[in-house]
């Protein structure tokens, strides 16, 4: 059995998108694919582009799939609601549109997520 693992963004020290040094998005991406990884994670909202087209073509470009997303928020202020709901909405709409792990094999019940 092969098992192929994946990554995230903070792996590269990426936590806070208003962080003027971290590493580009793409080199990232280009980072993991060379390490080996499958998939990798969207990283803190706002980190990769909310462009399905340009996010997709990088991914496919490095040989990698989006595996899960990430809300780096507040979630007590309920003044943040609807702030919270958008960034909910956005990612679920990249995670619903972006390539995924291809299914290795069959299962009565899957994993969410298989790399």
């Amino acid at each position: 059995m092969t098992m192929h693992i994946t990554s995230a963004p903070c792996c590269w020290g990426v936590d806070d998108v208003n962080n003027p040094h971290l590493p580009p998005w793409q080199r990232v991406l280009s980072e993991a694919a060379q390490a080996g990884y499958r998939g990798i994670e969207l990283g803190p909202y706002g980190y990769l582009p909310l462009d399905i087209d340009l996010v997709g073509t990088a991914l496919g470009a490095n040989g990698l799939s989006v595996v899960a997303g990430t809300i780096f928020d507040d979630l007590v202020d309920p003044a943040n609601l609807d702030n919270l709901l958008r960034q909910t909405r956005d990612i679920c709409d990249l995670l619903t549109r972006l390539p995924r792990c291809p299914r290795r094999r069959a299962s009565a019940s899957p994993p969410p997520i298989w790399c």
